[in-house]
């Protein structure tokens, strides 16, 4: 096991040039994709016709590869050591993105659950293309037993980034090279505090 990333072969280790070739790449990638979720919403009028969705939802199936990609990119990145600050900050943005994405495009499985399945037999028939988004169509109609007015799904598509920030910061903590420094266990060994072994522990004591 090696101490130093600087010691690993480059054969074994993530070449993440294939996902962009210089951090120059990814803030361009990241502020053109941005710009492309803020106009997203301008979908949302437009959704009455076969058209309208299939062109709305192939755009939907654009942002979220290239927004997989960012997330690739400064996830691994942010993995290599979770202590470099510059690297979470990247992570921590493109998380934001996704948030955006979420509240950008909140109206879109309310919009599909209200089309009469009648109508929407006919633009599959209109729309061969559509075909292509059948699972992803169908699994966002699945949920109408569990989907709130447009309101309602607009609050919480912008609390999502709330909702989930605990994890992330309990995620770095928990993951990270750090020490804890040294316990005395139950027979009087002192070893080392670790996230694994806290709560056994404490619930020894």
């Amino acid at each position: 096991m090696y101490d130093n990333r600087d010691f690993i072969p480059d054969n074994c280790k993530w070449n993440l040039t294939e996902l962009f070739p210089d951090p120059d790449s990814f803030e361009r990638s990241f502020f053109e994709l941005k710009e492309r979720i803020t106009a997203f919403p301008a979908h949302h009028k437009k959704l009455n016709s076969s058209e309208g969705l299939l062109t709305c939802i192939k755009d939907y199936f654009v942002i979220r590869r290239q927004l997989s990609k960012l997330f690739e990119y400064s996830a691994r990145l942010s993995d290599l050591d979770l202590t470099d600050n510059v690297h979470q900050a990247l992570a921590s943005r493109v998380r934001m993105l996704y948030n955006d994405l979420s509240s950008a495009s909140y109206f879109l499985t309310p919009a599909l659950i209200r089309i009469p399945q009648k109508r929407m037999d006919a633009w599959f028939a209109e729309q061969p293309e559509l075909d292509s988004y059948r699972r992803f169509i169908d699994g966002c109609r699945r949920y109408k037993p569990h989907t709130l007015d447009e309101k309602s799904e607009k609050l919480l598509a912008d609390l999502s980034i709330c909702m989930e920030t605990h994890e992330n910061v309990r995620s770095v903590f928990a993951d990270a090279d750090l020490t804890f420094g040294f316990i005395k266990n139950e027979n009087g060994k002192r070893i080392p505090l670790t996230d694994t072994n806290y709560i056994p522990f404490m619930m020894s004591s």
